[in-house]
């Protein structure tokens, strides 16, 4: 049977510091998508969009991530760059996403959709390699 103990292992306040960022960055991102996420298609229905629509709004996200991923991975890592690209995602992302208020159609809110799921998607992906580089 192996056993695995960890001794005296210390943690810089430098690094204590960076964790307690990237764990709180963590906790706010995911509970903001468990809050707003399960609401999504009932705020669309509300706004009065079809079934069909719903559906096609809900199936872009994950074409965009197919793009948006690689292309932000790219960008992190040609410029070693992980921070600044999550924090440019993030406050882009947290931006946009503040146009559902005007968007009330449907092709107005395919467009911000398309728009925040860039930036959206690749958030988590990036965060994991700045978490991994520290």
């Amino acid at each position: 049977m192996l056993t695995y103990t960890v001794q005296d292992a210390t943690i810089s306040r430098a690094d204590q510091r960076g964790l307690l960022i990237a764990k709180s960055f963590y906790f706010f991102f995911f509970a903001a998508i468990g809050c707003i996420a399960p609401f999504f298609n009932i705020y669309l229905d509300a706004q009065g969009l079809s079934g069909i629509q719903i559906g096609w709004l809900g199936s872009i996200p994950p074409l965009i991530a197919l793009v948006s991923n690689p292309f932000w991975g790219m960008v992190a890592d040609r410029w070693k760059a992980q921070r600044l690209v999550l924090a440019v995602c993030a406050l882009i992302a947290g931006w946009v996403s503040l146009f559902f208020v005007a968007a009330t159609e449907f092709w107005p809110i395919m467009a911000v959709v398309i728009v925040l799921f860039f930036f959206r998607a690749p958030i988590p992906a990036i965060l994991d390699s700045a978490v991994m580089a520290m």
